[in-house]
């Protein structure tokens, strides 16, 4: 066809007139006929694709639906003997709860039900490997819907595992709980050892302290009940103390029995608190009587003193100018003495009942108060004794003694006038000592500020000149780039001058060597004029093939149509045979329904009649109807394969239905309990939709929290292989020959016991970081610090003196790393070694003056030191810019700081 319309189209440019108008006709008219014939085939290809398309679809459902029920029994099996283990552990656990006290059934119990809980995790492992398996191998099924089931029967198996797993976990720790219990009666043992004990004394001290509230109390009472009452404190006080210790060091079931004794132990510390305070009332009342006894011995003493003195008295009251002078002086001698005596003794006594007052202050509010007024009465009588002692006459000084007291009173007084003198001398000595200082300090003070300030003025003159200088020679080597690339401008214009006088010349011989095609073309447009004759003869015969292809386009659309009918016939055809499938197949569905609604004695009792039946057939009979019945069984749960549905025979399934009625009529069901079980299914319907939803809503969840352990588990599985190997790496730089791995201690689960940092120093063995020496823990310690800071960088970085147990190599390739490859990142790093605070960048430095703290920060490159600039000629000429530009003046000593250095590049640039 298509050969043909481009013969017509050939023809038709040849040609001129009327019959130019036919063919281009006729072109059309084919045209349209080809594209009727090619969208009419179009159309029948489809329809032959779609039918061939779900022919295939249904037998690849059909393989993959016995692929599925080949691999759903074996791994229901497995999984169903994991959770018959895992019940049968759980049983075994209940023998140590039974065993009470009798430590070697409890053993017994622990052992069996560990042996149990293994061979259930054997047998969970293996099913969920084989799940898994399966799972993998449902993925590359083709069916969709297919696949979809299984993925969901599969899953609905991984949840019935993760259920037996999560109901094991508890029985594979029993021993350690059997341990933790065995630990928590030692616990509980050793504080009742200590608590029982404290007890008794408490009840003790409590009789001992009860004899104190009774009358006539001696020492000896109160030092049994003060015995009695620290002993009880200090063993109590050790009960406490172990109590307390245990507690803190308790956890989990320990820390639960240990707490029950808490109450306990609170009730003894508080009856220990009352014995305190009973002993206390009764001590206090022993010792006010012993005080107030004491009192009045010191005040009997102070009578009898003035007793004494009034008799030593009684010479003066009669007139000493009567006694002789030996007498007389006796009695002055013993009156004086007897007056010292009772003003001592008054003294003594008025001291002794003021500290008592205070002392009776501090006990009990009524032990005190008894006391302090009674004391009070003592003072009293004391300050009469006092008046009655200085109403009595006391001898005086004599004319020698008053002599003597006044030169002593004129020297002191001569001498106070020279200590003034040589005061006054010093202060002058210390005014003159404070001036010389000052003069001292003032030395230079004005001149020295202003040549200070000189200096400054001329240092920030010189500044400015070498900026300015450094701009000139900055401009000058601008300029000589300027003109440099005048220059090569102008060099490029003059090469471009010569391609454009080649290319001038190459058009000029183009141009006539199109001269002579031309003359080329006008011959051949001759020659195509004695074409046209010729293709005006071959007209005539394409008219002819015309005619064919028409009367074969005809013959092909109506064999078109034929197939067209047939395709529409046998589409109908299919679609009442899939009508009928669905029809068959909702009834099938409505049959599983209705036979899972059935109750279960009557579903017993009639595989016991169909039993009994079968026993009576013949062996050939019983082998084939065993088949059958297979088949049946299964048919009734789920749909039967296409070979499977080959080996059914017809009139075997319509009398084993005739059989089957049969048997219905001569069972004699119970309808009351139909009814009661049709009762209760209906309540089970009312129900089962708030279980779907909630149902619905757990395994919703329940997908969401394994999406998102998926997710957290291969997020972390990626950072762990690239801190992994970031880590080996480091560690291999930083110590030259050592090794460092991280291992996850449980591959299956990394976040139940975390990861083991295995580290080989070099020409070590392996060792655990808690193994290594202090250095080298902080070598690996630094090494995953790095690899960290490679996977997820952190801004800012605090480190306290990591170099501290390195040696100055190991410091210096830290310090450099820092420096160098962590550029993305603020270190901040406190350190006392010369190797590491040298690469800073800014030094922040921690001093103390005047007892107080200080700091100062430093910018080390502001301090490097460079050699001034240089001028070899002093004619500023273009060859001397360019000879002081090859030669850059460096910048001086105490030039500007990094950054004024890069803000002048930059405006050179």
């Amino acid at each position: 066809m298509a050969e043909v319309l481009k013969k017509l189209a050939e023809t038709t440019r040849t040609t001129v007139g009327e019959p130019q108008r036919m063919l281009g006709q006729l072109a059309n008219q084919v045209r349209a006929t080809h594209g009727g014939l090619t969208a009419e085939l179009a159309k029948v290809r489809t329809s032959r694709a779609k039918a061939e398309m779900e022919a295939k679809q249904k037998e690849v459902e059909q393989r993959d639906a016995q692929m599925l029920q080949e691999m759903m029994p074996e791994a229901t099996e497995k999984a169903n003997k994991a959770e018959d283990l895992v019940e049968k552990a759980a049983i075994t656990s209940e023998m140590i709860a039974a065993g009470g006290d009798n430590l070697d059934e409890v053993q017994r119990g622990v052992t069996e039900t560990e042996t149990a809980a293994k061979q259930a995790q054997a047998a969970i492992g293996e099913a969920r490997i084989f799940i898994n398996a399966k799972q993998a191998s449902v993925k590359r099924l083709e069916s969709e819907k297919v696949r979809t089931t299984a993925t969901t029967e599969l899953a609905k198996l991984q949840q019935q595992l993760q259920e037996a797993q999560n109901k094991l976990n508890p029985l594979k720790t029993v021993r350690q709980d059997f341990m933790q219990r065995q630990a928590t009666k030692r616990v509980i043992d050793e504080i009742l050892q200590t608590l029982n004990p404290a007890e008794v004394d408490c009840d003790r001290a409590d009789e001992a302290t009860a004899l104190l509230s009774g009358t006539g109390l001696s020492k000896e009472t109160l030092q049994q009940a003060e015995q009695a009452v620290r002993k009880a404190t200090d063993q109590v006080a050790a009960g406490v103390r172990l109590f307390e210790q245990r507690k803190a060091q308790a956890a989990g079931l320990v820390m639960a029995e240990v707490e029950k004794l808490e109450t306990r132990v609170k009730a003894v510390e508080n009856r220990v608190q009352q014995l305190k305070i009973a002993h206390r009332e009764g001590a206090e009342r022993v010792t006010c009587e012993l005080l107030l006894k004491e009192a009045a011995e010191k005040l009997q003493s102070v009578q009898e003193s003035v007793t004494r003195a009034a008799d030593a008295e009684g010479p003066f009251l009669m007139g000493v100018e009567e006694l002789p002078l030996d007498e007389t002086m006796t009695a002055v001698k013993a009156c004086e003495t007897a007056a010292t005596s009772a003003n001592t003794s008054v003294s003594i006594c008025r001291m002794f009942l003021a500290t008592k007052v205070v002392e009776a202050k501090r006990f009990s509010e009524k032990p005190s108060q008894e006391t302090t007024s009674k004391l009070k009465d003592l003072q009293k009588q004391l300050e009469a004794y006092d008046t009655r002692l200085k109403s009595m006459k006391v001898p005086t000084l004599n004319s020698q003694d008053k002599s003597k007291l006044k030169e002593l009173e004129k020297l002191i007084n001569s001498r106070s006038g020279e200590l003034g003198d040589i005061q006054a001398k010093h202060h002058a000595v210390e005014e003159e000592v404070r001036e010389l200082h000052n003069q001292i300090m003032n030395i230079g003070g004005e001149e020295l500020r202003q040549a200070k300030a000189k200096v400054e003025e001329a240092t920030k003159k010189c500044e400015d000149m070498r900026r300015n200088i450094k701009k000139s020679y900055l401009d000058a080597d601008n300029m000589v780039k300027n003109s440099k690339k005048a220059e090569a401008n102008a060099k490029r214009a003059t090469e471009e001058r010569a391609g454009a006088e080649k290319t001038l010349a190459n058009l000029k011989k183009e141009h006539a060597a199109l001269d002579d095609k031309a003359e080329v073309v006008l011959n051949s447009y001759n020659q195509l004029q004695k074409t046209l004759a010729q293709k005006d003869q071959l007209l005539g015969q394409l008219k002819e093939q015309r005619d064919k292809i028409i009367q074969e386009a005809s013959a092909a659309k109506s064999q078109e149509v034929d197939l067209v009918n047939e395709m529409e016939e046998k589409q109908r055809t299919l679609k009442e045979l899939y009508g009928r499938i669905t029809a068959w197949g909702n009834k099938l569905q409505e049959a599983r329904k209705e036979y899972k609604q059935l109750p279960l004695d009557f579903l017993s009792e009639l595989r016991s009649t169909q039993a009994a039946i079968a026993a009576t057939e013949t062996e050939a009979v019983v082998q084939a109807n065993d088949m059958g019945q297979e088949l049946a069984r299964r048919a009734i749960h789920t749909d039967l394969s296409e070979t499977e549905l080959k080996r059914v025979v017809r009139a075997d399934c319509d009398a084993r239905m005739l059989q089957l009625e049969a048997n219905v009529k001569n069972l004699k069901p119970n309808l009351s309990s139909i009814e009661e079980f049709r009762r209760a299914d209906a309540e089970h319907r009312s129900r089962l939709s708030d279980y779907e939803v909630v149902h619905s809503q757990r395994e919703e969840a329940r997908r969401k929290l394994e999406a998102l352990r998926q997710a957290r588990l291969e997020e972390f599985m990626d950072g762990f292989s690239v801190i992994s190997m970031k880590l080996k790496e480091m560690y291999q730089m930083i110590t030259l020959g050592g090794d460092a791995e991280l291992e996850l201690v449980d591959t299956l689960d990394p976040f139940s016991e975390g990861i083991c940092f295995s580290v080989r120093p070099p020409k070590k063995s392996w060792k655990q970081i808690t193994n290594l020496s202090g250095g080298e823990k902080t070598l690996a310690s630094l090494s995953l610090v790095f690899a960290l800071h490679h996977y997820k960088p952190t801004p800012l970085y605090f480190m306290d003196e990591i170099d501290a147990a390195l040696d100055f190599r190991n410091v210096s390739i830290i310090a450099n790393y820092i420096k160098e490859r962590t550029k993305n990142a603020q270190f901040i790093v406190i350190s006392l070694r010369n190797h590491m605070f040298e690469l800073a960048d800014l030094l922040v430095g921690i001093y103390k003056t005047q007892d107080v703290s200080k700091s100062v920060a430093i910018n080390p490159s502001a301090f490097e030191v460079k050699k001034p600039p240089t001028l070899q000629d002093k004619d500023f000429n273009r060859d001397g810019a360019e000879r002081a530009i090859s030669k850059r003046p460096l910048a001086p000593i105490e030039g500007p700081p990094a950054a004024a250095r890069r803000m002048v590049g930059d405006e050179a640039h």
